[in-house]
């Protein structure tokens, strides 16, 4: 089991280094050494491999994935160093030419001591050890360029930044959702993609769900593939639309967005959820071998979450508590979400299918990983 964190943004550096936590030794480790980057007007930063074989750090919010058939890592970037923009390609002279998709990292060669891009792309500081050295070049990053020569040119050209995004499998496929298409402003469309291979030319794009009256946010977004409902996790508890998503039974623009308000909240626990509720405090998975979202509140407690048995979503979701309080696993004693090093919760929040338990990263300079095992859980190596 790995975890893996790339990420940076407009406010925090320009450094495009992999790190990934392994279960096996219990120990963070440099997965890929970042590339040099290039400022260029209007643009923000670029690395010197180029626009197309290394992203730019940015911020990454709540969308970074795992591909399990293509054995891919995933990220569709956000705010981006210096310019806090998204990504975009551009040529030599600085000049945009269209908004990036998203980056695949092929993982085959990390921990090797290998730059995510082409040989010699490293970071060379002068006057140090590192300014004449070259770094063998894994080549593992690649851009999803759908706005480039994707057969589907209408939903590729509102294939925007997404900031919370899950995967599931359909038709033997990696499939993913994520909440960020058109029409813009706040509220935005919910996209599917299809990755059928290697190539994002074959990727079967299309909307999955129409913006109505809804947010974006860092939240962290989660998926339940037996119901086919998209929880969006944009919990305020100041709106009177508390839980939103989508319905993906039938899916196009034409599947307007759920809301279900702080009076459709039931459950032995709700109270206490709903005086909680805050869209940076709260990350959200599904379980399903439970059958249930999980939901994990900063405040260290965690939350079953079950939409109604049958009718409508706007009304009927329970909650119940599974554990107290956890201080030790707050973010640097965070309770309030306003720390000096997080500003949410975000996409730290996971499930380990293979080991069936929940997976939460706490503490910015630490790196703490912290295990949940449900009540039931049995270990898998028994």
């Amino acid at each position: 089991m790995r975890v893996i964190l790339f990420g940076g943004g407009h406010a925090n550096g320009s450094n495009g280094e992999v790190y990934m936590w392994e279960g096996a030794t219990r120990q963070w480790r440099l997965a890929f050494h970042s590339t040099s980057y290039i400022a260029l007007p209007g643009c923000g930063v670029r690395s010197v491999a180029g626009s197309l074989n290394a992203p730019a750090s940015a911020h990454t919010y709540s969308n970074q994935l795992w591909l399990p058939k293509l054995q891919r890592f995933i990220t569709f970037g956000g705010a981006q160093h210096y310019s806090g923009a998204p990504w975009v390609i551009s040529d030599e002279a600085g000049n945009t030419l269209r908004m990036a998709g998203p980056f695949t990292l092929d993982m085959t060669l990390a921990g090797q001591g290998y730059v995510g891009a082409g040989t010699g792309t490293n970071v060379k500081r002068i006057g140090t050890i590192s300014e004449g050295v070259d770094l063998p070049g894994a080549n593992a990053w690649k851009n999803r360029d759908w706005r480039k020569d994707h057969p589907n040119t209408a939903v590729a050209a509102v294939a925007t930044v997404g900031r919370s995004a899950v995967v599931t499998e359909e038709n033997g496929h990696d499939v993913i959702y994520w909440h960020g298409g058109g029409p813009g402003g706040t509220s935005k469309d919910l996209m599917r993609a299809e990755l059928v291979d290697d190539d994002y030319r074959n990727d079967i794009l299309s909307v999955a769900g129409g913006a109505w009256n809804n947010s974006t946010s860092d939240a962290q977004a989660a998926y339940d593939p037996v119901r086919k409902i998209f929880l969006d996790g944009s919990y305020r508890s100041t709106l009177v639309d508390a839980i939103g998503g989508w319905d993906l039974t039938t899916q196009g623009a034409g599947n307007r967005f759920f809301s279900c308000p702080i009076s459709g909240i039931v459950g032995p626990d709700a109270a206490e959820f709903i005086a909680n509720m805050d869209n940076t405090r709260y990350g959200n998975i599904y379980d399903e071998r439970r059958k249930c979202f999980v939901v994990y509140s900063r405040k260290g407690a965690l939350y079953e979450l079950k939409p109604p048995v049958s009718g409508p979503l706007t009304t009927g979701w329970r909650v119940r508590k599974l554990t107290a309080n956890h201080a030790s696993m707050l973010v640097d004693g965070d309770t309030q979400g306003d720390s000096v090093y997080e500003s949410g919760l975000t996409g730290k929040w996971k499930r380990s299918k293979r080991l069936d338990v929940y997976i939460h990263l706490q503490h910015p300079i630490e790196g703490n990983i912290w295990m949940f095992k449900p009540l039931d859980w049995l270990d898998p190596r028994t």
